[in-house]
């Protein structure tokens, strides 16, 4: 029933990281019914006593990412952290985030591979500009791929293409995934932190369930992510003139993080939510869906 509903919340994160795969969709499904952090007796009371329940997805994420792991780990989970560093030597958080920003702005641009595909070597030139490692880019082309985010020209996952595009799911971990308040509490628990105090404040609250501690948590990641992105920026500004990279990622994140807490302090207790959320299947007198 909350995969059926009207919101499609849940549906629409299964369709978008199963990339349209019925058979990987029914995998994700199932990793969801059978995860150790899945509150099987709450949801089954709540169904008994209201008759309905609609299961939020900020649950459902959280279960699909961790599986039966008490901590969050990239290499293990069905879910992506846009914010490993791929580079240790030149490290960024934003590698990922910035080429799924630059193959968005371009998605319209055609080539000899099809149309939204962008050169390999055009996309070195564009991030050496401002210090951005071949190395950092090819193993994130390769994880982004893996995760089925962007495709290349051979459209195997295991090579580094000559050419690059996003998919359906880069688009939905960039504008809708990638800004919520379950995705960042689990990815900031894999992240590495280069801040001490930062590391510390996070380290002490990992092990925390309650929700206000967890929300706690995220608001240093975001602070964290912020910081570094104010010293990289400069470097950008000086040494580029691409727009969709000249643009912070940092200040829209973190806008949609605060409306998505708002939103998930306000349904607090409540089987079913009063007010509809904006997702990507909203009818357009709930606001336009986001691109």
């Amino acid at each position: 029933r909350s995969i059926l509903h009207d919101q499609r919340r849940a549906r629409h994160f299964l369709e978008s990281i199963s990339m349209g795969n019925l058979r990987s969709a029914m995998d994700v499904f199932s990793a969801f019914l059978v995860s150790g952090h899945t509150d099987t007796s709450k949801i089954l009371q709540m169904f008994e006593r209201k008759h309905g329940y609609l299961i939020p997805l900020h649950e459902f994420i959280k279960s699909v990412g961790l599986g039966d792991n008490r901590y969050y780990h990239s290499e293990l989970s069905r879910v992506m952290n846009l914010f490993t560093i791929s580079d240790e030597s030149r490290p960024s958080h934003f590698t990922k985030m910035r080429l799924l920003e630059y193959l968005f702005f371009h998605r319209n641009h055609s080539t000899s591979y099809g149309p939204g595909f962008i050169w390999t070597d055009l996309i070195n030139d564009e991030f050496g500009k401002f210090g951005t490692s071949k190395s950092d880019i090819a193993e994130s082309l390769r994880i982004l791929t893996a995760y089925l985010l962007v495709e290349n020209d051979t459209y195997e996952r295991a090579t580094v293409g000559k050419g690059y595009r996003m998919t359906p799911a880069g688009r939905y971990y960039l504008r809708y995934l990638s800004n919520k308040f379950s995705y960042l509490d689990l990815v900031c628990q894999d992240t590495p932190i280069a801040d001490p105090l930062v590391f510390d404040e996070i380290k002490q609250l990992v092990s925390h369930t309650e929700l206000d501690d967890r929300f706690t948590r995220v608001q240093a990641f975001l602070r964290y992510l912020t910081k570094e992105e104010e010293l990289e920026h400069a470097a950008i500004l000086r040494s580029s003139t691409s727009m969709p990279l000249l643009v912070k990622i940092m200040p829209g994140l973190s806008k949609a993080f605060e409306e998505d807490r708002a939103f998930i302090n306000k349904r607090r207790g409540r089987s079913e939510p009063t007010d509809l959320e904006k997702t990507p299947y909203s009818p357009k007198d709930l606001g336009s869906a986001p691109d």
